[in-house]
């Protein structure tokens, strides 16, 4: 090795050593705490509401959002936020709006944080109109205790969870898992690019699950119409799962499970193995389509 390399090579060391060290000092006072290192300045505000609302909508570009029960009737919300993008709270015609109000110009957006912002919505349990949220980065998530007429959320990249009851519940998602648990509903639409479903205790009229490339898993899922389920990229589970029509379809990706009763079972795979009950042709259809995996359906005891 030539000395100029050498010494190019020691030099290189020693500056990793130095820069180890203070990165180590640095943090030892900051008590290990990552946070502190953001780039990006924080605050806590809280926004009491007294007026009577009915709906919740909720607009933000890059924080999670939480409903959590709130003590006694009362409602505020407590937004931890970026100081160029706060947010607004109102009440507009019944409905409780949250908006992100972005002043950044153009170089605010370089740098980086070790912490989301969030946006936590402390509601009284109970009854409520319609519940929209949007957000395109961040995660939501809704508690069992809350009832909706419609719920509709959408996230661009972000996880959803919710346990909420809702007549109508509609999810999407571009990346990232999406999970609905102990839910009765008339129709459930959930749908995602690139993340897993996860549908557990759910009874519903009409349930529809959609991936692009993700794994789909259906967990005692009882539909009195249609349950359809499609993914491009992915495994289909059932666990105890029934419908008056059931149609499920995959590309590439295996579709295993049981269901509750007979069905008049029509299955393919094109470049796979098939394994079916009996079938039944004065029940309801159950059609599964594969084009490369393997198909194993039997009827739960």
């Amino acid at each position: 090795m030539r000395k100029k390399t050498k010494i190019q090579l020691l030099i290189a060391s020693f500056l990793v050593v130095v820069g180890a060290l203070i990165f180590v000092g640095v943090m030892s006072v900051s008590g290990w705490d990552f946070t502190k290192l953001s780039t990006y300045k924080f605050e806590t505000n809280t926004h009491e509401i007294t007026e009577i609302y009915t709906s919740i909508d909720v607009s933000t570009n890059e924080a999670n959002v939480e409903l959590v029960p709130s003590n006694g009737e009362k409602t505020s919300v407590v937004c931890y936020e970026k100081t160029k993008i706060k947010h607004s709270v109102e009440i507009k015609d019944g409905v409780l709006k949250i908006r992100a109000v972005d002043r950044r110009e153009w170089y605010d957006y370089i740098g980086f944080a070790f912490v989301s912002p969030k946006i936590t919505v402390y509601i009284p349990q109970g009854n409520y109109d319609n519940v929209t949220i949007k957000t395109d980065t961040g995660n939501v998530k809704i508690p069992d205790s809350y009832s909706f007429n419609n719920l509709s959320i959408s996230v661009k990249t972000g996880n959803v969870t919710t346990l909420a009851q809702a007549k109508t519940l509609k999810i999407e998602s571009s990346t990232g898992n999406i999970s609905v648990k102990n839910v009765a509903t008339t129709e459930l639409a959930v749908s995602t690019s690139t993340g897993n479903i996860s549908i557990n205790d759910v009874s519903a009229n009409n349930v529809t699950l959609s991936a692009s490339t993700g794994d789909i898993s259906l967990n005692t899922v009882v539909a009195t119409e249609k349950l359809s389920v499609k993914t491009s990229t992915g495994n289909v589970g059932l666990t105890k799962c029934d419908a008056g029509e059931i149609y499920i379809s995959t590309s590439t990706g295996n579709v295993n499970g049981s269901v509750l009763t007979a069905k008049n079972f029509k299955a393919n795979s094109n470049t796979g193995s098939v394994s079916i009950p009996q079938s039944d042709a004065n029940a309801g259809i159950c059609e599964i389509k594969v084009v490369t995996g393997n198909i194993k359906i039997t009827i739960a005891e």
